[in-house]
Formats: structure tokens, C-alpha cells, sequence
């Protein structure tokens, strides 16, 4: 377990992620959704992502079941957060800071590498951002 920090003790907790079954499948169909930019239908869903229908049909349900998809007059789309311009705003100036490239960048040992620095080190923060999740208190 990660310690939280101690600004947010009582509000956040990051810890390690356990697991990262069906991950990445996940992830392309809300990617494929967020691209899509308007409610859709799970073959437009699959089409964008690459996917099959039937892989579409089995995960879909478990993207609205956590939230990150919305079922909307049979279509779905992306949580609206996911799309928030200015969230974006908010991570890159408060998460996604030179500090944090530059000392990851440090860590990096690139001999082996097939793609250029800048992609290598844009994998492995993306990386380390899905090595970790983050559990609210619940206050309600």
C-alpha cells in the first residue's frame, strides 16, 4: 500500500492496483465511446475500438456497472467528466507536472527501447498511473 498524502489524508487513498484483468479491453471500448463523442450503439462501439460485438457485448455492462458509461435511449456514452476540457486543464497542471516527467524520465533505462524517448516515457507514466487506484471516503 501506497502511503496517502498527508494533505488529503482523510479524503483519499492511493494504493497499489491488485489486478488489471480485462484492462486494457476496458479501457479501448471507453476509449472508442469518448471518441465516438455522442451517445452510440455498442456496434458503434465496436467498430471504433477494433473490436468484436460479442467482446463489446460481454464488457459494456461492466463499464456502466462502474460508472464510467452511461445507457442513455439505448446508447451509450461516456461519463461527462471524461470528456471535461477543463479537467484535462486541471491534470495536466496539477498531476501531470515536468517534476514528475523528468524524474520518471530519470528512472528509465531506454537501451532496449524500439520507440523514441518521449513515447517510452509517456508509457510508463501511463503505466503508473493505472498501477495505482484511489478509494474515496464515502461521506454521504
Amino acid at each position: 500500500m501506497v502511503e496517502p498524502d498527508s494533505d488529503a489524508a482523510g479524503e483519499v487513498e492511493l494504493h497499489r492496483r491488485t489486478s488489471a484483468d480485462e484492462a486494457d479491453k476496458l479501457f479501448r471500448i471507453l476509449f472508442a465511446a469518448v471518441q465516438l463523442g455522442a451517445p452510440a450503439s455498442k456496434r458503434q462501439i465496436a467498430e471504433q475500438a477494433g473490436l468484436s460485438s460479442q467482446l463489446v457485448d460481454y464488457h459494456v455492462p461492466k463499464l456502466v456497472a462502474s460508472g464510467q458509461l452511461l445507457l442513455q435511449g439505448g446508447r451509450y456514452r461516456p461519463q461527462a467528466c471524461l470528456t471535461d476540457k477543463n479537467l484535462f486543464r486541471l491534470m495536466k497542471s496539477s498531476l501531470i507536472r515536468q517534476q514528475l516527467i523528468e524524474q520518471v524520465a530519470a528512472g528509465l533505462d531506454f537501451s532496449q527501447a524500439e520507440k523514441d524517448e518521449g513515447a517510452v516515457i509517456e508509457e510508463n507514466i501511463l503505466s503508473l498511473l493505472r498501477l495505482f487506484t484511489v478509494e474515496l471516503k464515502r461521506g454521504r
